[in-house]
């Protein structure tokens, strides 16, 4: 595998449309290709032509090979443990101290090192006495015989009658209907699909485009597929139509465009303005598995999954603005940069709500608008002197729920100061 990665590196200014895989000028000493599957040898090696391989499968083949051993760790890069650390990344204690007064005062803790963690101790002792003089009567909580604590799955409470009546007469004034109706009902009143066609930019040419399109964004909106979708369908649609409407007729602009119909739409509703007024959203993204055989899929060491980040940028309105689908390790706030770009909507915000990689990489603060000027980053708080580093201090949590069952836990207290 790395002979065939340094083979490929000292071939990469190649154009051609094959490429020798002899070594040193003899015939019978080729390039070691056993690390390729039978089929993969077969597409590589064309017929008639010994001693070569199609050069662009023969890269597409290396590099999948080459994200798999990496994933596997099988294969590692040389100097991949000094990469750039996040932690060095952040802001200084200098430039955090003076906001620690307000920041405390926000947050309701003390803003002294002291007074923090005597506020800490004392917290963490109201905490365990409310705990062990509630678990006689505490169903949800268990110590097993080993003396492991172990919490059940918490049962709601029984709902009121009025609660009950509030649903019953939501779903009176809601009544349930298709998906695939409301899709095809927006875009009769919106005429989104009217962005969609070919790329030459004429007409389609398909009988009732608006039905097709709306079929055609349901299927791909709920990821279902063309083909689950035409086992579905009543009306001799087949998955091809699906599948040709959606890779020949779509592209990333012109859904963008779509999507902006749908949100001027939605911001003209009477109900949209009931949650808010559109100038403020929240940033944030969500990790979402895929297959492993995906170029834009890695691993995520923040989520703990394999697959990709979905990113979206959603308004006060209840409504997402932008949205876009993301490698793990790229930097989420880059996109809030350009969630500000791309929105082309009549809803405009002035307000960013973000989290920890959106005030302190781009700038941006919740609360603060993103325009000419940054907003000053928020303290992180982990400067020197915030918590000792250690102390005698004993924690008794759960001391009587743990003598109750006859036996401890076995808890070095020591360390657990």
């Amino acid at each position: 595998m790395l002979e065939a990665v340094a083979f490929l590196k000292g071939n990469q200014h190649r154009t051609g449309e094959y490429l020798s895989i002899q070594r040193g000028g003899r015939a019978d000493d080729l390039l070691d290709l056993s690390f390729a599957s039978e089929t993969w040898q077969k597409i590589l090696r064309p017929k008639n032509k010994p001693g070569v391989v199609v050069r662009r499968h023969f890269e597409v083949c290396v590099f999948s090979y080459l994200a798999a051993e990496l994933r596997s760790g099988d294969i590692a890069v040389l100097g991949s443990d000094s990469y750039a650390n996040l932690h060095a990344q952040l802001l200084s204690w200098e430039r955090c101290e003076p906001d620690v007064a307000g920041y405390c005062a926000q947050a309701g803790i003390p803003a002294t090192a002291g007074e923090f963690t005597a506020w800490c101790k004392t917290e963490l002792a109201r905490m365990a006495v409310r705990i062990d003089a509630g678990y006689p009567a505490n169903a949800d909580l268990v110590i097993d015989a080993g003396g492991a604590p172990m919490l059940k799955v918490h049962k709601g409470k029984e709902r009121r009658a009025s609660a009950r009546v509030l649903e019953q007469a939501i779903r009176d004034r809601m009544p349930q209907r298709p998906l695939l109706d409301i899709i095809t009902g927006t875009a009769h009143r919106l005429g989104w699909h009217r962005h969609f066609g070919p790329s030459s930019g004429s007409d389609p040419k398909i009988s009732d485009p608006l039905g097709r399109y709306s079929v055609m964004a349901f299927t791909y909106g709920v990821n279902l597929g063309p083909y689950q979708m035409a086992r579905h369908l009543r009306g001799g649609v087949s998955p091809h139509e699906i599948s040709l409407l959606g890779n020949k007729h779509v592209t990333a602009m012109k859904l963008h465009h779509a999507s902006t119909d749908v949100i001027n739409g939605f911001a003209e509703l009477d109900l949209s303005r009931i949650w808010g007024t559109g100038k403020v959203v929240a940033t944030d993204g969500s990790q979402i598995n895929t297959w492993e055989n995906n170029l834009l899929a890695e691993t995520s060491i923040r989520y703990g999954g394999y697959g990709g980040i979905t990113y979206r940028y959603v308004s006060d309105t209840c409504i997402a603005l932008f949205s876009r689908f993301i490698p793990c390790g790229v930097w989420k706030a880059v996109y809030i940069i350009d969630g500000l770009l791309s929105n082309e909507s009549d809803v405009q915000p002035d307000t960013i709500h973000a989290d920890t990689q959106g005030h302190v990489v781009a700038g941006v603060r919740p609360g603060h608008a993103p325009g000419l000027r940054p907003a000053a980053p928020d303290p992180e708080l982990e400067g020197p002197g915030v918590l000792p580093a250690r102390t005698r201090y004993p924690v008794p949590a759960h001391r009587l729920a743990v003598q109750r069952r006859g036996r401890g836990l076995g808890v070095d207290r020591d360390a657990l100061a």
